[in-house]
């Protein structure tokens, strides 16, 4: 709700077209942009504070999220936080300890701006027939930069199914994974989750992984999802 307002807030005075402006802090970050209704298909937004992340519009989301109508512009909120800000609901569903699939969460938002300077009104995007391209920040313990890998656990080089024969066991006894797998034997993949309100959960309903060369080595998990809200 807080990163809500402060996106309002940066908009205050807006004009459709402008650069986008941002509030950058340790805990959250913040991108918040008014763009021309026109000028939203095939539109790509970059995560704030220069973050490995984007989300790149389909053609066709003014059709699905206007319905017809026309608006003075659409204002388009990224929100980064540091942690995951739903670890609470989590714990008091499960009545144990929060999940750890998200470390960073990215929040993704579209809202009808007013002609007379009033709060805008937040979009509905759920269903679409063309999927939205949404780079997660994701940065897992021990990714390498360059090759997309990742260091997992101890293994034998004399094992043949060492890394879940999803990677190779280097000296020393350390597994170093194929992207996207990951974790202390290559056993876990990288992938896509959305936070289910309804379900006080993270659901993967709505969201495909795609492992597109490279993204993972950047820090960013590619998903393509049918609706927006919070994803990690």
């Amino acid at each position: 709700v807080a990163a809500k307002a402060l996106s309002s807030a940066l908009l205050v005075g807006a004009i459709a077209g402008e650069s986008a402006r941002e509030a950058i802090s340790d805990l959250v970050k913040v991108s918040a942009v008014r763009a021309l209704s026109d000028e939203l298909a095939n539109a790509t937004y970059a995560a704030p504070g220069g973050e490995a992340g984007e989300v790149a519009l389909p053609s066709d989301i003014l059709e699905a999220i206007l319905e017809g109508s026309a608006l003075e512009g659409i204002d388009v909120s990224l929100v980064l936080f540091g942690s995951n800000i739903h670890a609470a609901a989590e714990s008091n569903r499960s009545s144990g300890s929060a999940s750890t699939e998200a470390t960073q969460i990215f929040s993704v938002a579209l809202a009808a701006a007013s002609a007379d300077g009033s709060p805008s009104t937040s979009l509905r995007v759920s269903g679409l027939a063309t999927p939205i391209l949404i780079l997660t920040p994701y940065t897992p313990e021990g990714l390498e930069g360059a090759s997309g890998e990742t260091d997992g656990g101890a293994c034998s080089p004399d094992d043949d199914l060492a890394c879940s024969a999803r990677g190779t066991c280097g000296a020393g006894g350390t597994c170093t994974c194929d992207s996207p797998w990951l974790g202390a034997g290559c056993s876990e993949r990288a992938e896509c989750h959305f936070w289910d309100e309804e379900a006080s959960a993270w659901s993967t309903d709505g969201c495909q992984s795609v492992f597109l060369p490279g993204y993972l080595a950047q820090g960013a998990l590619a998903c393509l999802c049918t609706h927006l809200t919070d994803f990690g």
